[in-house]
């Protein structure tokens, strides 16, 4: 059951890191020649002494000059990409001076000779991601919606977030790699060729998005979605429960164990009693009110009430058949239940307390409901007001025609059963009498209304 909304503010941190990387290539005829041979000498290593020159004249027919314009920079290429390592290869010394076995594969050499590729060179680029902790979640860009302070209920403790959440390097790398095939922010440097080296974190700080939650009630207690028990308290505490109706609490009887889900099917909060009044008084057959609420809301309503009207606790017991057709009952005793505060032919409207906690707080919330089982309770106080022997044998029969025809049968017959035969005659024509009157002033107005709006036409 909903009782509310509240604002929520999430955090978030604020990642700036830098990324190192290198982009993949095929590789040059001349590099492919060069690792190919290394590759070659590791496998055999009677070749480890002889000159580079003179191992690539005789392998691939290279003369020496060739060899030094040729060979020398791929090798020194290959170096600053780390696929080859080498001390004694300078620009000074000739490819005849050097020999094959000074020069060795590195790891990522071995990984080109196995994957067909090339590195390229390391950059370095600083980017800033958003890492939201709770779901393990990143994201980059901008938003207007993000603040440096909460605008709202904060989710978490900033100064936590900030000293114990550790920086997600895998799930970064994982990440960059799922844009590689997008239109994403960096792809001035990440790309499908790009191979993410490492990341390393540079500052974090903290940014706050403002999120709007439900606040809902069931048998347990007050939750928000995704919410402490401490920011659910925080929550319950800012909603707005209006308790200016209780005046007397004995009379919004406080409600144990209640289970909004299970034991009501509508629920309104004290602001609506209003409306839900003056809805009832305009759409219903019958209605029970009390007379206090009757002059304090309805009384003033331009519009056609109920065809039978019961206004309890008022000042004297009277029967009036009013102008319009419809049956006014004013009884002094008070026949609804203390917690009833309306009862139609339609539904029962009733009133309670109950003690709502989330967290470390508690609050007393008085709302009005209506049961589940509705039929079966309006049966029931339909049959309580009928047996006041206060009220007109008459009641008795309107009950009857405006659809409780077996309790009205019931109850009419179990009056008439100890009355003389003369006065049973006289109370069946009482009734006749008033029903006649009722059914022909009913009519009449209808003819009125008919009329009048011919003469509109």
């Amino acid at each position: 059951m909903k009782l509310g909304s509240v604002k929520l503010s999430k955090a978030e941190l604020n990642l700036t890191m830098s990324v190192r990387h290198m982009t993949k290539r095929k590789p040059t005829m001349l590099e492919w020649l060069v690792m190919h041979t290394l590759t070659l000498v590791e496998e055999r290593p009677a070749y480890q002494s002889w000159p580079v020159s003179n191992l690539m004249g005789s392998l691939f027919g290279f003369q020496q000059d060739s060899a030094d314009a040729l060979i020398r920079p791929t090798i020194l290429g290959l170096r600053d990409r780390d696929l080859v390592r080498t001390d004694t290869l300078s620009d000074q010394r000739t490819l005849a001076d050097i020999a094959i076995g000074d020069i060795h594969l590195t790891d990522h050499g071995r990984a080109f000779r196995r994957e067909g590729v090339i590195r390229s060179a390391l950059s370095e680029n600083s980017l800033t991601l958003h890492f939201d902790p709770e779901s393990g979640s990143l994201s980059e860009g901008t938003s207007a919606t993000r603040g440096t302070s909460p605008d709202g209920i904060p989710l978490q403790d900033a100064e936590t977030i900030m000293e114990e959440t550790a920086f997600p390097g895998m799930l970064v790398m994982q990440y960059l790699d799922s844009l590689k095939t997008t239109r994403n922010p960096y792809q001035e440097w990440l790309g499908v060729q790009t191979v993410i080296e490492s990341v390393n974190p540079i500052e974090r700080s903290i940014s706050w998005i403002p999120v709007t939650q439900d606040v809902r009630w069931d048998k347990y207690g007050c939750h928000v979605r995704g919410a402490s028990g401490e920011v659910a308290g925080k929550a319950l505490e800012s909603l707005d429960l209006d308790d200016s109706m209780v005046t007397d609490e004995s009379q919004w009887p406080l409600l144990q164990g209640f289970d909004p889900d299970a034991d009501m099917q509508g629920f309104y909060h004290m602001n609506d009693w209003q409306k839900l009044l003056c809805e009832a008084y305009a759409t219903s057959r019958v209605l029970v009110i009390r007379q206090n609420d009757y002059d304090a809301v309805v009384a003033t309503i331009d519009s056609k009430g109920p065809k039978f009207l019961i206004l309890t606790g008022a000042e004297s017991d009277q029967m009036i058949l009013t102008a319009e057709g419809a049956m006014l009952i004013m009884v002094r005793q008070d026949i609804l239940p203390s917690d009833v505060l309306l009862l139609s032919n339609e539904q029962i409207i009733r009133r309670g307390r109950v003690i709502l906690k989330a967290g470390n707080v508690e609050r007393n919330m008085a709302f009005m409901y209506i049961p589940i089982n509705t039929g079966h309770l309006l049966e029931n106080l339909c049959e309580q007001i009928a047996a006041n022997e206060e009220l007109d044998h008459a009641t008795v029969l309107l009950l009857r025609t405006v659809g409780q025809k077996t309790l009205g049968d019931r109850i009419l017959a179990a009056r008439l059963k100890s009355e003389p035969p003369l006065q049973k005659q006289k109370i069946r024509a009482r009734i006749e009498s008033l029903a006649t009157a009722l059914f022909s002033v009913s009519k009449a107005g209808k003819s009125s209304r008919k009329a009048s709006k011919k003469r509109r036409r």
